[in-house]
Protein backbone atom coordinates (compact mmCIF):
# COMPACT_ATOMS: atom_id res chain seq x y z
CA UNK A 1 0.00 0.00 0.00
CA UNK A 2 1.47 3.36 -1.02
CA UNK A 3 2.11 5.60 1.93
CA UNK A 4 1.15 2.98 4.50
CA UNK A 5 4.30 3.43 6.52
CA UNK A 6 3.71 7.20 6.69
CA UNK A 7 0.22 7.01 8.20
CA UNK A 8 1.26 7.04 11.84
CA UNK A 9 3.38 10.15 11.40
CA UNK A 10 1.11 12.23 9.17
CA UNK A 11 -2.50 11.36 10.03
CA UNK A 12 -4.38 14.31 11.58
CA UNK A 13 -6.46 13.67 14.69
CA UNK A 14 -10.05 14.26 15.70
CA UNK A 15 -8.59 14.91 19.13
CA UNK A 16 -5.38 13.89 20.86
CA UNK A 17 -6.54 10.29 21.28
CA UNK A 18 -8.24 9.19 18.04
CA UNK A 19 -6.45 9.39 14.65
CA UNK A 20 -8.45 9.30 11.42
CA UNK A 21 -6.36 6.38 10.18
CA UNK A 22 -4.33 3.99 12.29
CA UNK A 23 -2.11 1.10 11.13
CA UNK A 24 -2.93 -2.16 12.90
CA UNK A 25 -0.53 -5.08 13.27
CA UNK A 26 -1.48 -7.80 10.79
CA UNK A 27 -0.89 -11.53 11.37
CA UNK A 28 -0.25 -11.92 7.62
CA UNK A 29 3.04 -10.42 6.40
CA UNK A 30 1.71 -9.77 2.89
CA UNK A 31 -1.43 -7.95 4.13
CA UNK A 32 -1.56 -4.52 5.76
CA UNK A 33 -4.40 -3.42 8.04
CA UNK A 34 -5.56 0.14 8.61
CA UNK A 35 -8.29 1.15 11.07
CA UNK A 36 -10.61 4.00 10.05
CA UNK A 37 -12.30 6.25 12.60
CA UNK A 38 -15.71 5.91 10.99
CA UNK A 39 -17.94 3.43 9.16
CA UNK A 40 -18.32 1.88 5.69
CA UNK A 41 -14.76 2.59 4.46
CA UNK A 42 -14.07 2.09 0.76
CA UNK A 43 -10.83 2.43 -1.23
CA UNK A 44 -10.62 4.42 -4.43
CA UNK A 45 -9.77 2.17 -7.43
CA UNK A 46 -6.11 3.22 -7.40
CA UNK A 47 -5.83 2.69 -3.64
CA UNK A 48 -4.75 6.26 -2.98
CA UNK A 49 -7.84 7.41 -1.03
CA UNK A 50 -10.41 6.10 1.44
CA UNK A 51 -13.98 7.37 1.54
CA UNK A 52 -15.91 6.74 4.74
CA UNK A 53 -18.76 7.87 6.95
CA UNK A 54 -17.41 9.84 9.90
CA UNK A 55 -19.96 8.58 12.44
CA UNK A 56 -23.07 6.39 12.10
CA UNK A 57 -25.29 8.66 14.21
CA UNK A 58 -23.76 11.96 12.99
CA UNK A 59 -23.24 10.92 9.38
CA UNK A 60 -21.36 12.79 6.68
CA UNK A 61 -19.20 11.56 3.82
CA UNK A 62 -15.45 12.16 4.15
CA UNK A 63 -12.43 11.39 1.98
CA UNK A 64 -8.79 11.09 3.04
CA UNK A 65 -5.52 10.11 1.39
CA UNK A 66 -4.11 6.75 2.45
CA UNK A 67 -1.22 8.46 4.22
CA UNK A 68 -3.68 10.46 6.36
CA UNK A 69 -3.33 13.80 4.57
CA UNK A 70 -5.92 15.84 2.70
CA UNK A 71 -8.94 14.88 4.78
CA UNK A 72 -12.08 16.60 3.51
CA UNK A 73 -15.81 16.47 4.17
CA UNK A 74 -17.60 15.72 0.89
CA UNK A 75 -21.27 16.04 1.92
CA UNK A 76 -23.02 16.99 5.16
CA UNK A 77 -26.17 15.00 4.48
CA UNK A 78 -27.19 11.79 6.20
CA UNK A 79 -25.51 9.08 4.14
CA UNK A 80 -24.23 5.55 4.71
CA UNK A 81 -22.87 2.48 2.91
CA UNK A 82 -20.42 4.22 0.57
CA UNK A 83 -18.89 2.22 -2.27
CA UNK A 84 -16.28 3.40 -4.79
CA UNK A 85 -16.59 2.84 -8.52
CA UNK A 86 -14.00 0.21 -9.56
CA UNK A 87 -13.10 2.09 -12.76
CA UNK A 88 -13.99 5.76 -12.41
CA UNK A 89 -11.49 7.02 -9.84
CA UNK A 90 -13.61 9.76 -8.28
CA UNK A 91 -17.15 8.31 -8.30
CA UNK A 92 -18.68 7.09 -5.04
CA UNK A 93 -22.08 5.47 -4.50
CA UNK A 94 -23.94 6.16 -1.25
CA UNK A 95 -27.27 5.59 0.43
CA UNK A 96 -28.97 8.90 1.26
CA UNK A 97 -31.25 8.79 4.29
CA UNK A 98 -31.46 7.25 7.77
CA UNK A 99 -29.70 3.92 8.38
CA UNK A 100 -32.11 1.89 10.52
CA UNK A 101 -35.61 2.45 9.11
CA UNK A 102 -38.50 0.35 7.80
CA UNK A 103 -39.10 -0.73 4.21
CA UNK A 104 -41.55 2.09 3.47
CA UNK A 105 -39.22 4.93 4.53
CA UNK A 106 -37.42 7.03 1.94
CA UNK A 107 -33.76 6.18 1.29
CA UNK A 108 -32.17 6.88 -2.10
CA UNK A 109 -29.00 5.77 -3.86
CA UNK A 110 -26.78 8.50 -5.25
CA UNK A 111 -23.68 8.54 -7.41
CA UNK A 112 -21.40 11.38 -6.31
CA UNK A 113 -18.82 12.36 -8.91
CA UNK A 114 -15.49 14.22 -8.72
CA UNK A 115 -14.78 13.13 -5.14
CA UNK A 116 -11.17 13.99 -4.35
CA UNK A 117 -8.98 15.30 -1.57
CA UNK A 118 -7.58 18.01 -3.87
CA UNK A 119 -9.36 21.39 -4.09
CA UNK A 120 -12.56 19.86 -2.74
CA UNK A 121 -13.76 22.80 -0.64
CA UNK A 122 -14.25 25.32 -3.48
CA UNK A 123 -16.27 22.72 -5.42
CA UNK A 124 -18.14 21.31 -2.45
CA UNK A 125 -21.51 22.90 -3.32
CA UNK A 126 -21.17 22.02 -6.99
CA UNK A 127 -20.33 18.31 -6.85
CA UNK A 128 -22.06 16.42 -9.66
CA UNK A 129 -24.67 14.03 -8.25
CA UNK A 130 -26.83 11.44 -10.04
CA UNK A 131 -30.00 10.18 -8.34
CA UNK A 132 -30.16 6.50 -9.35
CA UNK A 133 -33.39 5.47 -7.59
CA UNK A 134 -36.75 6.98 -8.43
CA UNK A 135 -38.79 9.12 -6.01
CA UNK A 136 -41.41 7.04 -4.20
CA UNK A 137 -39.47 3.78 -4.43
CA UNK A 138 -39.08 3.50 -0.66
CA UNK A 139 -35.98 2.20 1.13
CA UNK A 140 -33.02 1.72 -1.24
CA UNK A 141 -29.58 1.12 0.24
CA UNK A 142 -26.21 -0.69 0.19
CA UNK A 143 -25.27 -0.16 -3.48
CA UNK A 144 -22.53 -2.35 -4.94
CA UNK A 145 -21.38 -1.89 -8.52
CA UNK A 146 -20.51 -4.85 -10.73
CA UNK A 147 -16.85 -5.25 -11.78
CA UNK A 148 -17.80 -4.56 -15.41
CA UNK A 149 -19.49 -1.34 -14.21
CA UNK A 150 -22.77 -2.12 -15.98
CA UNK A 151 -25.06 -2.71 -13.00
CA UNK A 152 -25.60 -1.89 -9.34
CA UNK A 153 -27.05 -4.46 -6.96
CA UNK A 154 -28.81 -2.97 -3.95
CA UNK A 155 -31.29 -3.67 -1.19
CA UNK A 156 -34.73 -2.17 -1.74
CA UNK A 157 -38.19 -2.02 -0.20
CA UNK A 158 -39.83 -2.00 -3.66
CA UNK A 159 -41.85 -5.14 -2.97
CA UNK A 160 -42.73 -4.27 0.64
CA UNK A 161 -39.78 -6.25 1.98
CA UNK A 162 -36.06 -5.57 1.93
CA UNK A 163 -34.92 -7.71 -1.01
CA UNK A 164 -32.22 -7.45 -3.67
CA UNK A 165 -32.60 -5.61 -6.98
CA UNK A 166 -30.32 -4.68 -9.89
CA UNK A 167 -30.35 -1.39 -11.80
CA UNK A 168 -28.26 0.31 -14.48
CA UNK A 169 -25.01 1.74 -13.07
CA UNK A 170 -25.16 5.07 -14.92
CA UNK A 171 -28.85 5.86 -15.35
CA UNK A 172 -30.29 3.84 -12.48
CA UNK A 173 -33.86 2.56 -12.31
CA UNK A 174 -34.94 4.80 -15.19
CA UNK A 175 -33.04 2.60 -17.67
CA UNK A 176 -33.06 -0.88 -16.11
CA UNK A 177 -34.53 -2.50 -12.99
CA UNK A 178 -34.78 -6.19 -12.10
CA UNK A 179 -35.80 -8.04 -8.92
CA UNK A 180 -33.28 -10.66 -7.75
CA UNK A 181 -34.81 -11.99 -4.52
CA UNK A 182 -38.35 -11.83 -3.23
CA UNK A 183 -39.90 -12.87 0.07
CA UNK A 184 -40.97 -11.86 3.56
CA UNK A 185 -37.45 -11.45 4.86
CA UNK A 186 -34.46 -9.10 4.58
CA UNK A 187 -31.70 -9.59 2.01
CA UNK A 188 -29.06 -6.90 2.32
CA UNK A 189 -25.41 -5.76 2.06
CA UNK A 190 -24.70 -7.41 -1.34
CA UNK A 191 -21.34 -7.53 -3.07
CA UNK A 192 -20.14 -8.80 -6.47
CA UNK A 193 -17.43 -11.38 -7.02
CA UNK A 194 -14.41 -10.12 -9.00
CA UNK A 195 -15.34 -12.34 -11.98
CA UNK A 196 -18.82 -10.75 -12.20
CA UNK A 197 -20.49 -14.17 -11.81
CA UNK A 198 -21.69 -14.16 -8.19
CA UNK A 199 -23.37 -11.88 -5.66
CA UNK A 200 -22.84 -12.53 -1.96
CA UNK A 201 -25.30 -11.01 0.53
CA UNK A 202 -26.65 -11.22 4.06
CA UNK A 203 -30.13 -12.57 4.77
CA UNK A 204 -32.25 -13.37 7.81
Amino acid sequence: MNGYNDVKETAPSVNTLIPYLEPVLSPLPQVSLICVDGAFPSFSPDGSMIVFIKAVFQPALWVVNLNGTGIQKVVEQEVFACNSDPIRKRTVYVSLGPLFVAEDKTVHILAIHDVDTIDLKPREKNLAVTLLTKPGTKNNAFPAISPDRKYIVFRSGHSGHKNLWIMDAEEGEEKYLRCLTEGEWTDTMPNWSPDNEWIAFSSD
